[in-house]
C-alpha cells in the first residue's frame, strides 16, 4: 500500500513539475513572439450561446484569453474572479476589455454549461468550446498543456492540470503580455489597461 501511495505521489509531483516546465517554456516562447511583433493565432470556436466566435472580430479591444475548465476547483475560479475584479477596477475601459475562457474539457463543457458557469463571475465573459479537432490547433498556438490527473476515491470529479497563463492581446490583435492566476487585481488591471 505504501509503495502504491508513494508511486502516486511521485507521479503527481512529476506531472506538476512537467506542467511548470511547460508553462515556463510557453511564457518564454510567447515573449519571443511579442518581441517579434507576432500577431495572435486567429480561430473560430463556438461561444456559450452556440454561435460561431471569431477572434479577429475582437480587433479594437484588449482581450484576455484564459484556458481552463468549469469543474476546476481552484485556479480557474480564482483567475476568473480576478479578471472580473480587474475589469471593474478599470472603469469604462474595463467594459471594453474582452475576457475569453477557452475550455480544455470540451467533452463536458457544453455551451450551456459555460454560460451558467461564467455568469457567476461576469456575464460579459465569453466561454468558448469546439470539437477536439477545432481546439487542438488553438492549444498548440497558445502553448497550452493539460492532463487528466489520477483520480482518488475521495474525489467527486476528474481533475486536470493545465497551463494557467492569461494571454493579453492589444487592440491590434498582438500579444501585449502575460498574467497569471496568482496576480493581484491591481496587477491584472494595470496589464489590461496597458493593452487597451
Amino acid at each position: 500500500m505504501t509503495k502504491v501511495t508513494n508511486f502516486t505521489k511521485s507521479r503527481r509531483a512529476l506531472s506538476v513539475l512537467l506542467g511548470a516546465l511547460l508553462l515556463g517554456l510557453a511564457v518564454y516562447i510567447g515573449m519571443r513572439l511579442i518581441g517579434r511583433g507576432a500577431g495572435a493565432y486567429d480561430f473560430t470556436l463556438t461561444d456559450q450561446d452556440g454561435r460561431p466566435f471569431h477572434l479577429a472580430d475582437e480587433r479594437g479591444h484588449a482581450v484576455a484569453i484564459f484556458f481552463g475548465y468549469t469543474r476546476c476547483p481552484d485556479i480557474c475560479p480564482a483567475t476568473l474572479a480576478h479578471l472580473a475584479s480587474a475589469r471593474r477596477a478599470m472603469g469604462a475601459s474595463g467594459q471594453a476589455t474582452r475576457v475569453l475562457f477557452i475550455t480544455v474539457d470540451p467533452a463536458r463543457d457544453t455551451p450551456g454549461r459555460l454560460k451558467v458557469y461564467l455568469a457567476r463571475f461576469d456575464p460579459s465573459f465569453v466561454g468558448l468550446t469546439g470539437t477536439q479537432a477545432q481546439l487542438a490547433p488553438v492549444y498548440r498556438a497558445y502553448h497550452i498543456w493539460y492532463e487528466a490527473l489520477p483520480k482518488n476515491p475521495h474525489q467527486l470529479e476528474q481533475l486536470e492540470a493545465h497551463t494557467s497563463t492569461i494571454w493579453i492581446m492589444n487592440g491590434s490583435g498582438r500579444p501585449a503580455g502575460f498574467a497569471d492566476w496568482s496576480d493581484s487585481t491591481a496587477v491584472l488591471a494595470r496589464d489590461l489597461q496597458a493593452a487597451s
